[in-house]
């Protein structure tokens, strides 16, 4: 048994506690022959390489434990067929419905076949509590499973070797690495800012909360067109997604605008030693940087503040609790606002960009080809007024846009992801830094 850490916990908490809020999903197109048979045996050997796969959850006096103790046949990994090509997208919703019985398993897999079609088209819906994977775990764990089938298909001899199951992310962080970091200020502390009120749209209890998705794609050139304009400006891609985020939010409520953009980041290049991407768990942190938004802000303007800010932000990451007990139960329930969860009527964190960055995947996995990856998690909760996930891959850009309905009208979300697309590549076709 391994006790939880302390975002461990709170994922824990937000999927028990908020309906399931967290739960993590990913939805990978793929065109060619799929064989059952192989490919539940993929899932097999990562069964049996990564011990987060093998977990359950048990709660004691003192907190959260995992276990190993999962049987590898009580996980659903299933397949269907459906003439409907869009079918998956409701399979996505549907799942994230789902609590997970978490002395049982924390994961499970659907195989759809969109059987109305002349070429073999496959979605792999992998859904996956959030305690034991953040979403650069999950498309590193597909490029794995692809890659077993592949081998599997061609029927080479593969040999596992089960990787540890790590400590807590918290307790591996390299504290004087995040202190180094910061740089001494030559400003004094900004003063805090008080969020502009962003109230749902129509409200429902969490129980009759669906999360729902909008999905775009930014294809090859814009893709390309976006990566210069960001190194003629010195600033990351990361930042230029977060900035489009800030104006359509700009201009679907309306300035002045006060906001957040709540930032998930990747703490494994933080410990020591690096935690390195075969290792399959939540080792994220999440911090977040405050707007107040006017009329005539620039898209670059706010990419290059945003960055500053989120500089600044990460080395306080060195003051993360080691563990939860009790000591910190209560900054953790506040943190989470999992009371007052049950009954407000606003949402809470402003906006969430999650960017995993380019991820060298090939595109074909033996007689596989890789078409899509969409990934996002669930939002019950309703804190969040839109969460994008962003994965780049195949010299594009999958962005999957993240609500809560009926909080947020599906009209008013497809809107804002409009928006969101025509902003970015907007502002990456102006010649002028």
């Amino acid at each position: 048994m391994r006790k939880l850490g302390y975002w461990e916990t709170a994922l824990c908490l937000l999927h028990d506690q908020l309906a399931g809020t967290g739960t993590i999903f990913s939805a990978t197109h793929i065109r060619g022959q799929i064989d059952f048979a192989h490919f539940k045996k993929a899932w097999y050997l990562l069964f049996q390489r990564h011990p987060l796969l093998r977990a359950t959850i048990e709660q004691c006096s003192d907190g959260y434990y995992f276990k190993e103790n999962a049987r590898f046949d009580n996980i659903p990994i299933r397949s269907i067929s459906h003439p409907d090509p869009s079918h998956w997208e409701t399979v996505v919703e549907q799942q994230l419905s789902e609590l997970f019985p978490t002395n049982q398993y924390l994961w499970q897999v659907i195989l759809l076949h969109t059987n109305s079609l002349p070429t073999n088209e496959y979605h792999i819906i992998f859904c996956v509590h959030h305690a034991i994977a953040d979403g650069l775990s999950c498309v590193y764990l597909m490029n794995e499973l692809l890659t077993y089938y592949k081998q599997i298909n061609s029927k080479k001899n593969i040999t596992i070797k089960p990787l540890p199951l790590l400590n807590p992310v918290e307790k591996l962080l390299s504290r004087p690495i995040l202190v180094n970091m910061a740089k001494p200020k030559k400003d004094p502390t900004p003063k805090p800012i008080s969020h502009t009120p962003v109230f749902y749209q129509n409200y429902k209890p969490l129980g009759q909360r669906v999360t729902k998705q909008i999905y775009r794609i930014i294809r090859q050139t814009d893709c390309r067109q976006l990566t210069m304009c960001c190194r003629q400006r010195n600033i990351k891609v990361n930042s230029a997604f977060n900035a489009a985020m800030l104006l359509a939010a700009q201009i679907m409520l309306e300035p002045p605008l006060h906001t957040e953009l709540v930032t998930p980041v990747n703490l494994r290049l933080y410990c020591n030693p690096p935690i390195g991407l075969v290792h399959f768990g939540c080792y994220i942190s999440c911090v977040s940087t405050p707007f107040a938004l006017i009329s005539d802000d620039s898209f670059w303007k706010l990419a290059q503040q945003y960055e500053q800010q989120l500089n600044a932000e990460i080395p306080k990451l060195a003051s993360l609790p080691l563990e939860f007990d009790s000591a910190n139960a209560s900054q953790l329930s506040t943190l989470l606002d999992i009371e007052s969860a049950r009954m407000r009527l606003q949402f809470t964190s402003g906006f969430c960009v999650t960017n995993k960055g380019y991820l060298p995947f090939p595109k074909h996995y033996g007689p596989l080809e890789l078409i899509s990856y969409f990934t996002s998690s669930s939002r019950q909760a309703g804190d969040l007024v839109i969460n994008l996930s962003v994965t780049s891959m195949l010299h594009q850009t999958f962005c999957c846009f993240t609500y809560a309905s009926p909080l947020i009208q599906s009209e008013w979300a497809s809107h804002f992801a409009d928006q969101y697309i025509n902003i970015l590549l907007g502002a990456i076709k102006s010649t002028h830094p």
